[in-house]
């Protein structure tokens, strides 16, 4: 079982309530293209990956705390052309240790997600509506460690970008 959090409002999800909620993120994110005058179909959309969007380390979604409190575990900035929208949080651990996420474009706080209750889930995947990075924008992500070290958190989420960089285009 999985479940949505849309403000303070939680509901168990069906398939088609995940399926539209990721459709929701794809039409986010074709509008971010638009936004900024380029056309949706010069992208090629995929999943996040950790290295390749966030610079970690390897393709898992490990992070190391080394300290209790708030810990930033990712902090780039997109380039032109990239485009990111986060629509849930996958709790991986076993024994988790991060409490909360916090999602700041630029300096601005955009949402927090507090994670324990999602930790009593069947299957512990927190969505709520997404939030979109555009491209030439820091995208920062804050965890609040409950205790010191690797907790697995995997970030659900869109990439957007010109065909040929990561996937070639279907022609």
């Amino acid at each position: 079982m999985s479940f949505v959090r849309v403000s303070t409002i939680e509901k168990e999800l069906s398939i088609s309530d995940i399926s539209n909620i990721v459709q929701n993120a794809q039409l986010a994110l074709q509008n971010a293209i638009v936004s900024v005058g380029k056309q949706p179909k010069d992208y090629v959309t995929r999943d996040l990956l950790p290295v390749e969007d966030f610079g970690l380390s390897s393709e898992s979604w490990a992070f190391t705390y080394n300290a209790t409190g708030y810990n930033s575990i990712i902090n780039i900035t997109l380039p032109d052309d990239k485009f990111i929208v986060i629509y849930g949080v996958e709790l991986q651990s076993p024994n988790p240790i991060t409490g909360a996420v916090k999602f700041y474009r630029n300096v601005d706080p955009l949402f927090v997600a507090q994670l324990s209750k999602a930790y009593t889930y069947e299957t512990p995947v927190l969505y709520f509506n997404p939030i979109v990075f555009p491209q030439n924008q820091i995208l920062q992500i804050m965890a609040y460690a409950n205790a010191t070290g690797t907790d697995y958190v995997a970030f659900r989420g869109i990439v957007a970008e010109p065909c040929g960089k990561v996937i070639s285009c279907k022609k």
